[in-house]
């Protein structure tokens, strides 16, 4: 032993155990540093093992000091017991706590005690990881609403924490000041006989001027084997969710969370005491209901063909795997703030609409602009919110029992339905009421049950940005998660809100109003939805003009015999199909020949009016109606056409102008559209047409249907200009920009 007054600390290493012995071989193994070393002495306080872990340390581990104890011992009163006995017997003034199911190498324990030497009136704390090297603790902190937390709780990797003071530390490669103990009294092992008794002695040393200090030098690995309890990831009954409130095993013991909170928060506890269980239990009501879907679902896919396989890169509404994106890892460890600029960016992405295997067109933009950021180097990932509510087709066969089943189950394999990757996509699920009750709202519907599953994806990615496209429900998610990560949040806005949920009553428009002006960015895709982003946001600070889509496509090597118009839309009123079926009817009147392709879908109503315009205006031998292509396959229609034509009454932009562009085809558009206005004032060459004004449309198409040299110059213009103006690496480039704006 050090010599009194020699300086050096004399550490004594108290470890608790309960049949353990596993774990504790493993322990003690890696401890093996502190044989024959006179500054440190180890000691097991066993209570009441009936595994062998006596025998084993008579006859393994004769040099680690035995302190016994009874099966009625739990963590505080072991803990107590071995500090006692290292003060009491072996005058040791240092004291070093460990778990049996962890590891404590000799660096990491010398880089401890030098931070201790520096300061040996403090509590000194590690870095504790599990063995796959994801974070546990780097520290305890404290929310605003007073609840503590483990700061970089089942991050992938340690995005690093600075050393300093934390609030609070648990009791894995600790070392103490063996009269702070006696001064507190040890741990409270009568209020907390397992847990919160670490974060109660750190709390009460701080109120005695004792401050903990995290090192991050010194790391403890730990295997969490058999000292608390947690609800699978993979599902939960609620029998297991009600045994965790009362277990002493479990953090969220009701009792002793209560009272631990209740003495250090005061009037707080009751802030801090709801958030702590609305993590819990909105965390395990999410895992009861995903155990639930899967039965139903189950049985739907036994019934009506194979189940999705587990083996899918994607997550999908049956198969979530909360334990982060296939691939996992951050594949750049974080540098400082001037770094950044350089580096790789990690780039989280939410949104609500992608494309899946049976819908691979719905949303397949995003999916593009995700993938061009994702070429240029960048790590993007994609979080995925599917709302899970029934659809109109369930509510329209609630009244016809013979066609329920049927509807019901077309709905359940639409909710099990498979994004598509690269890149990688988790989803979480959500519900809410109908969209024309509640869309703006919809963001906070999906806070309230999937908020802690999102913030642990998000946590183990620590992205650099948070971008949500649409400002509701994902620019409201997308807010509030970089809001609790630290990062800055960008929020697109595509039209939709700005169309829909702003205007169809007061409370959207304040909800839309207010994720816009929180948002640290707004990325818009037309001037006309700057104005009407300015106008919500009361500011055109922070709103940045970039527009999507117009890949310059190759041309194809055969001439149609009949110019072939295309028009890509769904069958709606607002795509203004009827009226171009009216103009394309006159044209043929005047005896000019081509074919028409339409790409959309629409209702069973809608899609019979359609066909019933075109047998009006007899065109219905020369159009042919698509429904659910990919948007390759869409390209693909375009390279193949002539002439893109679309009387839109309503868009914010259309991004398959810019595509029908990049295809070098003749654009005709309604001058109502976001992208042909601004593509016109940029010089495109492209037919701006009001949609009411029959006439001028017939003129335009009529001279482009039958002069085929003004048709092939307007055509070899359009490749031209798009290729200087437009596509998804100029997109992806100018995404990179505002990103790194922020940084």
């Amino acid at each position: 032993m050090p010599a009194a007054g020699s300086g050096t600390p004399h550490v004594a290493i108290v470890i608790p155990v309960f049949n353990g012995l596993p774990q504790l071989s493993e322990c003690l193994e890696s401890l093996s540093w502190a044989r024959g070393d006179p500054r440190v002495d180890v000691i097991v306080v066993d209570s009441g093992s009936t595994d062998g872990s006596r025998e084993y340390l008579a006859d393994r581990q004769p040099w680690v000091l035995l302190a016994g104890g009874d099966p009625s011992m739990w963590w505080s009163a072991a803990t107590n017991r071995g500090c006692r006995w290292a003060i009491d017997e072996l005058g040791a003034d240092t004291l070093g706590l460990l778990n049996h199911d962890c590891t404590w190498q000799a660096g990491d324990f010398e880089a401890l005690l030098r931070s201790y030497r520096q300061d040996p009136e403090a509590i000194h704390c590690s870095r504790v990881l599990r063995p796959d090297g994801r974070l546990i603790i780097a520290g305890g902190c404290s929310s605003r609403s007073g609840r503590l937390t483990m700061r970089g709780l089942d991050l992938e990797r340690d995005p690093g924490f600075p050393g300093g003071r934390v609030v609070w530390c648990g009791g894995m490669g600790v070392l103490l000041p063996a009269a702070v103990w006696q001064r507190l009294g040890g741990y409270d092992e009568r209020a907390f006989p397992h847990y919160h008794a670490d974060a109660d002695f750190c709390l009460r040393a701080a109120r005695i001027g004792v401050p903990t200090m995290y090192c991050p030098a010194s790391t403890v690995v730990n295997d969490k084997a058999s000292t608390g309890r947690v609800i699978a990831r993979e599902g939960a009954t609620l029998r297991e969710v009600w045994s965790t409130l009362w277990d002493r095993r479990s953090s969220v013991n009701l009792r002793e969370t209560v009272r631990f909170y209740l003495r250090h928060r005061g009037i707080r506890a009751v802030t801090a005491l709801l958030h702590v269980y609305y993590v819990h239990l909105g965390s395990s009501a999410f895992r009861i209901g995903r155990r639930w879907r899967t039965r139903l679902t189950t049985g739907l896919h036994h019934s009506s063909g194979p189940a999705p396989s587990s083996e899918s890169p994607s997550i999908s509404g049956i198969q979530v795997r909360t334990r982060g994106w296939p691939g996992g890892g951050v594949p750049n460890p974080p540098e400082q703030a001037t770094a950044v600029m350089s580096r790789p960016l990690r780039i989280l992405m939410v949104t609500d609409v992608w494309p899946t295997v049976e819908s691979p067109g719905h949303g397949a933009f995003i999916r593009r602009a995700a993938g061009a950021v994702r070429e240029r180097g960048n790590d993007v990932r994609v979080l995925l919110l599917r709302r899970w509510f029934p659809t109109r087709p369930v509510a329209a066969a609630a009244g016809r029992p013979q066609t329920l089943p049927a509807a019901v189950g077309s709905w359940l394999e639409s909710c099990g339905s498979r994004p598509i990757v690269p890149p990688p996509v988790a989803a979480v699920e959500y519900t809410a009421p109908p969209m024309a009750l509640s869309h703006d709202r919809w963001g906070q519907w999906a806070l309230a049950t999937g908020r802690p599953v999102m913030l642990r994806l998000a946590r183990r990615m620590m992205p650099d940005v948070v971008h949500g496209h649409w400002a509701s429900p994902s620019g409201h998610v997308a807010v509030a998660m970089a809001r609790a990560l630290g990062v800055p949040s960008v929020v697109s806005v595509h039209g939709a809100e700005i169309a829909f949920t702003a205007r169809f009553r007061r409370r959207g428009t304040a909800s839309v109003a207010r994720v816009l002006r929180e948002a640290d960015a707004v990325v818009v895709n037309s001037s006309l939805t700057r104005r009407a982003v300015a106008d919500l946001r009361g500011a055109s600070e922070g709103i940045h003009l970039v527009w999507q889509a117009g890949d310059v496509l190759g041309e194809r090597t055969e001439r149609n015999e009949a110019p072939r118009v295309l028009s890509v839309g769904h069958i709606t009123p607002a795509k203004g199909h009827d009226g171009a079926a009216a103009v394309l009817g006159a044209c043929r009147a005047c005896g000019v020949g081509f074919i028409w392709r339409v790409i959309g879908r629409g209702s069973d109503d809608q899609e019979q009016s359609f066909r019933e315009a075109l047998e009006r205006q007899c065109l219905a031998d020369v159009t042919t109606v698509r429904r659910d292509l990919t948007n390759d396959e869409v390209l693909d229609e375009m390279v193949q056409a002539d002439i893109f034509l679309l009387l839109t009454r309503d868009d914010a932009y259309g991004a398959v102008f810019a595509e029908a562009l990049g295809a070098g085809l003749a654009v005709v558009g309604s001058d109502r559209a976001g992208a042909i206005i601004d593509f016109a004032a940029a010089g495109a060459p492209v037919c701006a047409v009001d949609p009411d004004d029959a006439a001028a449309v017939r003129g335009v198409l009529l001279e482009l249907l039958t002069d085929a040299g003004h048709l092939a110059a307007v055509q070899r213009g359009s490749r031209e200009w798009a290729a200087v103006h437009l596509g998804w690496g100029r997109h992806a480039e100018r995404l990179e920009e505002v990103y790194r704006s922020l940084l």
